[in-house]
């Protein structure tokens, strides 16, 4: 089992819960993304899966708080490198 580091995970969300109270009735949140989440490259894995991770939890953000007109947006970035 390869253990993956949840501080980069635990540090793009655990702010969202004293924001998300005060943005009741409209508001967003916006985490940073990375293309690593859908294509990592070798050496990456921890990285990886805590980007995607947050890009899970942000689309689970959107989906629980959007009634009370709450968003939750992960812009990523293109591929570094030129194939």
């Amino acid at each position: 089992m390869v253990g993956v580091d949840r501080d980069p995970v635990d540090a793009g969300l655990g702010a969202r819960g004293a924001a998300v109270p005060a943005m009741f009735g409209g508001g967003g949140l916006v985490h940073v993304g990375s293309y690593s989440a859908r294509l990592p490259e070798i050496g990456t894995m921890a990285y990886a899966a805590a980007k995607l991770s947050l890009l899970a939890a942000s689309a689970s953000l959107a989906t629980n708080f959007s009634p009370q007109g709450i968003r939750s947006n992960v812009p990523t970035t293109t591929p570094s490198r030129w194939t």
